[in-house]
């Protein structure tokens, strides 16, 4: 999950400002040539890889910040499109 809201949230800034954090968008860049990882840490190269997301998830369960509903759609759009991926096994493969 935090890897979702990491994109989700560095898609936004991206789209508004034309800029994000760089050791963010390469720790999610890395992630999407890990097919085998051994955790889903080694995914994002260790923790400190997705700890844009981790924050994200963390400021929004404590209530820290306002709610961004522009990252949440995109969230739930994402989530969305995998359950409909995932009832077509050959375009998965």
């Amino acid at each position: 999950m935090g890897g979702l809201f990491q994109s989700a949230a560095l898609v936004a800034k991206i789209a508004h400002s034309g800029m994000t954090d760089s050791s963010a968008i390469e720790s999610s860049i890395y992630s999407l040539f890990q097919i085998n990882a051994d955790s889903v840490e080694a995914v994002y190269g260790g923790l400190p890889g997705v700890a844009v997301g981790l924050k994200i998830i963390r400021d929004e369960v404590a209530g820290k910040k306002k709610h961004n509903i522009e990252v949440s759609r995109y969230v739930i759009s994402l989530l969305h499109l995998e359950r409909q991926l995932k009832k077509h096994p050959e375009m998965l493969r």
